[in-house]
């Protein structure tokens, strides 16, 4: 392949349109195919023909389509940058390497050739049409996101540091000018308000003065509920606080899309607390939170009580029995 012109092809999936293969070869892009489907027939074992023999399997066949026409010295070159160009749009090609096997180191005439010759060149309407049917709706995997956060690690933006001339402002100025926000005019439903802040809740572990441990998710209803500053709970779980009267806060690793419960606390049996009344009757409970609940108490001050911040809750005194 010294100077014959050489076609770098795309094999695109017929049921999605993606790119699924980056290929060169020096024959006509039908021949090139043939070959292909001939070699999945024949039992080759590779990413590329279990792919076609699925497609044969139902009736179908790879749609083939030529990406760029370059000189025979510096395919290699071209088909190693239009692999990397489809896997940065997360592509999941069948390529087993990077391109560019079996060529030669070129000249540096030839990589700066080839350089200005691919740098910002466009694609074609039909490309760009078919790239874009192929992302619609498509989601990247967990393991594809770490792969590109490790990749992307370190790195400096290629802008980073450059300031935009008056031209490149008024032309992208103009490119905007006139569109509409996606949310212009809309509103937020009841539905998507809550489902916005049911993804942003954090799972928290709540100590309480005597030692009682809950899981709960979001801060703001369990303090209006017990009496206790948000502020204050914020700070305990920041580090920035050791702790509100005897109550502790610390994020807990837990993360999940279910709608937020209280998870209660696990049975603590070796706790019972006596209750005696300004009129001298006495209660034994060992769930302070249905005592509470029951006589109209705030669980925040019996707990500033219990940790000997208060005298009495209402005329009621509250002390814990130790088995």
């Amino acid at each position: 392949m010294s100077d014959s012109t050489v076609y770098i092809y795309g094999l695109c999936d017929p049921r999605t349109d993606e790119v699924r293969y980056i290929g060169k070869t020096k024959h006509s892009p039908a021949f090139r195919l043939r070959g292909h489907i001939a070699a999945a027939k024949s039992g080759h074992k590779r990413h590329t023909t279990y792919w076609i023999n699925e497609l044969l399997s139902i009736g179908l066949r790879p749609n083939i389509y030529v990406i760029e026409r370059v000189d025979g010295e510096i395919w290699d070159r071209a088909e190693r940058y239009w692999i990397a160009y489809f896997r940065s749009l997360g592509c999941n090609l069948t390529n087993h390497g990077d391109g560019g096997e079996g060529g030669h180191n070129s000249s540096p005439e030839k990589r700066a050739q080839l350089s200005a010759r691919l740098r910002g060149r466009p694609c074609s309407p039909e490309t760009r049409a078919k790239i874009s049917a192929a992302q619609i709706g498509k989601i990247i995997p967990p393991e594809q996101r770490e792969k590109i956060s490790r990749a992307g690690k370190g790195k400096t933006p290629p802008n980073k540091g450059k300031i935009m001339s008056d031209e490149f402002r008024q032309k992208m100025s103009g490119i905007v000018k006139g569109r509409r926000s996606a949310m212009n005019g809309k509103r937020h439903t009841p539905e998507s308000i809550a489902k916005t802040a049911e993804s942003k809740s954090h799972y928290y572990l709540i100590t309480s003065p005597d030692g009682q441990e809950t899981k709960i998710k979001g801060l703001i209803q369990f303090c209006k509920e017990n009496g206790i500053p948000l502020n204050r709970m914020y700070d305990c779980a920041a580090g920035t606080r050791s702790d509100w009267h005897g109550w502790k806060a610390k994020r807990a690793d837990v993360r999940s899309t279910e709608t937020p419960v209280y998870i209660p606390p696990p049975p603590q049996p070796r706790f019972r607390y006596r209750a005696i009344s300004s009129t001298g009757e006495e209660i034994i409970t060992d769930s302070l939170r249905n005592f509470c609940a029951v006589h109209n108490l705030s669980n925040g001050s019996v707990y500033l009580m219990l940790a000997g911040k208060r005298n009495h809750v209402k005329g009621w005194v509250i002390s814990k029995i130790e088995d």
